[in-house]
């Protein structure tokens, strides 16, 4: 299903779907492994559960000894965060901190999940999270309204003037110790939150559940080459300030290979994931470490020679305006041009290309080559529909109008 015709809609119910569904096999096959055979088992009691009261006629959350309303708000149709060992831990204390009428504190490094996991965990309950940073000028009395709460009260004195009390309300401050200008907590705030440390997440775990959300049915396998692969380039490669092995640039190549995968779904998966990886790192790789790169590439997909994914069409219109600027149209920079038309796919990615003033040429080039994708954009609409939407504006500091355009920062 997930590799057919689906609309946008769909597609996103149906990842969410498998992305939930994976999580509760990985649970299920745990509890067998345990030879768990009662439901107060910990590993069960541990999990979040929703489930139908038939005598309240209401929906509940449970998890360990916590039980929540849900609370019914309409969230959109929104993917849900990867569920992994560190997510379920996260949500044992930041339930247990709103059961005991506190406040939850993860912290941790930046990319470890806090934010997401605290608004996944809204997203489970039914409840909108609102994300917002904190200044030295807020002092708002959090314990007046923990204090309301436990005693159960409507209606409340907060910051001068009588307001109403939702029960469900939480309050919950992510942190990254130890970062240069960040302040810390209070020690009679801290008192108030209960801290949940967060650590560096399982990548290869997320690498699997976000390929079998995007339709591949060996994800396992494919996820360990792919995570090795990246761990491999962050030792071997040179340092370079644009270099990205992390969470997002791992879930940028899972997203083009999804995109891959379901444009040439005869093609067996390793060679849809090796293509991926190639084409997509290839244009940000410096020259010296183009070896490097393909060798590591050789050694985790053996024998794999999969052709480059090329639209000669695009590919003239690159040619074209680097000729019309008087210079050389090599085969190696066409190429790199190409995986960025990939990545501006509407409402995917936004690209900033940052030069100095030696690559004028090259920036003029980008530019001249944003023109022509401009050109294309028009043609494109002229053949989709009887009359054709006006051609975006482009201009020398940014491109307004082409979704997720590329934008020039001269140094």
């Amino acid at each position: 299903m997930l590799i057919g015709q689906l609309s946008k809609g769909d597609r996103q119910k149906i990842m969410t779907i498998c992305t939930i569904d994976v999580h509760a096999r990985d649970v299920v096959a745990k509890m067998i492994a345990q030879k768990v055979d009662n439901a107060q088992a910990f590993i069960w009691l541990s999990q979040l559960r929703h489930r139908w009261s038939d005598e309240e006629r209401h929906c509940f959350a449970n998890i360990c000894d916590a039980q929540f309303l849900y609370s019914y708000e309409y969230l959109g149709n929104t993917p849900r965060l990867v569920i992994t060992p560190l997510t379920d831990r996260c949500y044992i204390t930041l339930t247990q901190s709103l059961h005991l009428t506190r406040s939850g504190a993860p912290a941790g490094p930046a990319g470890t999940g806090k934010t997401e996991t605290t608004k996944d965990l809204g997203r489970a309950l039914g409840i909108m999270v609102y994300v917002f940073n904190c200044s030295e000028q807020m002092d708002y009395k959090v314990k007046s309204v923990q204090d309301a709460i436990r005693e159960k009260k409507k209606s409340f004195h907060f910051l001068g003037e009588d307001i109403n009390l939702v029960p469900s309300v939480g309050i919950f401050i992510t942190m990254n110790p130890g970062y240069a200008g960040r302040t810390e907590l209070p020690e009679n705030l801290k008192a108030l939150f209960r801290p949940c440390v967060m650590v560096v997440p399982d990548f290869e775990l997320i690498c699997e559940i976000m390929l079998v959300a995007e339709g591949f049915i060996e994800a396992r396998v494919l996820a360990r080459k792919f995570i090795t692969l990246y761990q491999l380039c962050k030792e071997l490669l040179s340092k370079q300030d644009h270099y990205d092995w992390g969470l997002r640039a791992i879930k940028s190549v899972l997203v083009v290979a999804g995109s891959l995968k379901r444009d040439d779904p005869e093609r067996p998966e390793d060679q849809v994931l090796m293509r991926s990886l190639r084409d997509f790192n290839i244009p940000k790789i410096v020259t010296d470490d183009v070896p490097v790169f393909m060798g590591l590439i050789g050694d985790l997909f053996p024998a794999l020679d999969v052709p480059r994914k090329r639209d000669l069409n695009f590919e003239s219109f690159v040619r074209q305006a680097v000729l019309d600027l008087r210079l050389q149209a090599e085969d190696n920079f066409v190429l790199k041009v190409r995986p960025r038309d990939l990545l501006l796919h509407p409402h995917r990615h936004q690209i900033i290309w940052v030069f100095s003033n030696s690559f004028a040429s090259t920036k003029r080039a980008l530019h001249s080559i944003v023109l022509a994708g401009r050109s294309r954009w028009r043609a494109v609409s002229c053949a989709g529909s009887e009359a054709a939407a006006p051609a975006p504006e482009v201009s020398t500091g940014s491109v307004s109008g082409l979704p997720k355009g590329p934008t020039f920062v001269g140094s």
